[in-house]
């Protein structure tokens, strides 16, 4: 089933590991989270329930197989998400991680989130064509990470060695609980699925390598990436593991 091979891709290690800051950049395409390093856990193999909402394609041609013209976006069993506009061009799958600071001082206190950083690999084929083949092999599309220290802004960055598919900075829109049953961590360990968001486009370049390619960017299917309820014992900076689609609109 699909829905397996996804989660053999982006099973994930729910560990907190310290980081020496709280800055959040990107990395080079090869620096963590290749998929041939993940570990198949069996409690996330069904947390993205239902398969890709799309046709199901024969054909062999390769464009048949990645056209996402009749493919939706997932829904929420909560309040859904706003409906996207626009034309969605591209399916990703994110890996890495949510980061954190906490106070010492105050144990009690909740973490702060204080950004992501994610490789984004391309699964644009496998929503389309709803097929377990169409997963293996995907190529790094992208990267996503956090611009502007004074005001910490999401980016999607989709230039890499495989070609240029655009640039995207982002601001809050609305944000939904993630489904009851996804995934909190490897083997049932870990604090929680991260919400689901729609993600508009940020005005302005705000730190843009070019011109704003993308309107949207909704993160649906998450697992694992919450942090725990307070601080105590808690390092004073830390990252959770996390995985996610993140779906583009132009």
């Amino acid at each position: 089933m699909l829905a397996t091979a996804f989660f053999c891709f982006i099973s994930l290690f729910a560990f907190v590991a310290a980081v020496p800051t709280a800055s959040v950049q990107p990395r080079q395409d090869s620096d963590f989270f290749e998929p041939a390093s993940s570990t198949l856990d069996a409690s996330l193999v069904e947390a993205r329930g239902a398969h890709w909402h799309g046709h199901q394609g024969d054909s062999n041609d390769e464009d048949d197989l990645c056209d996402l013209s009749s493919v939706s976006l997932p829904s929420s069993t909560s309040s859904p998400l706003p409906s996207p506009s626009g034309t969605l061009t591209h399916v990703a799958v994110g890996r890495g991680t949510q980061n954190y600071t906490c106070d010492p001082s105050n144990p009690q206190a909740s973490p702060s989130a204080v950004g992501a950083v994610a490789n984004l690999y391309d699964a644009s084929c496998a929503a389309s064509a709803d097929s377990d083949d169409a997963l293996m092999g995907m190529k790094l599309l992208g990267h996503h990470y956090f611009v502007d220290p004074s005001s910490p802004s999401p980016a999607f960055n989709l230039d890499t060695s495989n070609g240029d598919a655009g640039y995207v900075n982002v601001k809050s829109g609305s944000k939904v609980s993630a489904p009851s049953g996804a995934p909190v961590g490897q083997s049932g360990q870990g604090f929680g699925a991260v919400p689901w968001l729609s993600l508009p486009q940020k005005s302005g370049p705000q730190g843009a390598p070019g011109q704003q390619s993308f309107s949207s960017v909704y993160r649906v299917n998450t697992a694992g990436g919450q942090s725990p309820s307070s601080c105590e014992n808690m390092p004073s900076a830390f990252e959770i593991q996390y995985a996610a689609e993140y779906w583009f609109y132009k």
